[in-house]
């Protein structure tokens, strides 16, 4: 084991036990529900900071574990957002995404029959 005066570093063994599945079973179930928590809220018109805190908030994970699974979930719905130029994205009148203080949020205006 090496030391400074900056960092030390700890060497030992780690043991896992092995548990019931249910624990993962829970956990599953629990990421669906924020998942599909952010979905809602998305379509309801929150903005995505609010969606953010209220998720986590009410989530019964750790919380960087939720701010790790809405932030995907709000990557996902803005990657189809953005892909309605390609044909396979949303149709939306103005885009909700998290903007810098003073910009505005992208608009996205309905293809031309």
């Amino acid at each position: 084991m090496q030391s400074s005066k900056l960092t030390q570093t700890l060497s030992f063994g780690l043991n896992i036990n092995t548990g019931s599945g249910d624990d993962l079973q829970t956990g599953c179930v629990e990421a669906r529900r924020i998942r599909n928590e952010t979905n809602r809220l998305d379509r309801q018109g929150w903005e995505w900071n609010e969606i953010k805190s209220v998720v986590v908030d009410n989530a019964d994970h750790v919380n960087n574990t939720t701010q790790l699974i809405v932030e995907k979930a709000l990557g996902e719905i803005e990657t189809y957002l953005d892909n309605n130029d390609d044909g396979w994205g949303a149709t939306l009148l103005v885009h909700r995404r998290v903007v810098p203080d003073g910009d505005e949020p992208r608009r996205r205006l309905p293809p031309v029959p």
